[in-house]
């Protein structure tokens, strides 16, 4: 997730812009905390994220390059 958080800053904010559907800041405010908070991880929200919120992301990364080939 960390990682995640670090390419999605590297996104240009035109493509963001583009895909208003992803929700971009959410994905670097995630990273920044876990990084600097990580003996207060929620683990229930984690488990949450990759089971729930992570395949969603997927499908909407997945419809972007699609569709921007």
């Amino acid at each position: 997730m960390i990682v995640m958080g670090e390419y999605a800053a590297k996104i240009p904010e035109e493509v963001q812009q583009g895909h208003a559907e992803i929700e971009w800041k959410e994905i670097k405010a995630a990273r920044n905390f876990y990084v600097h908070v990580y003996l207060s991880v929620d683990w229930e929200k984690i488990w949450e994220t990759i089971y729930e919120k992570l395949p969603q992301l997927k499908r909407k990364l997945a419809e972007m390059r699609l569709n921007d080939i």
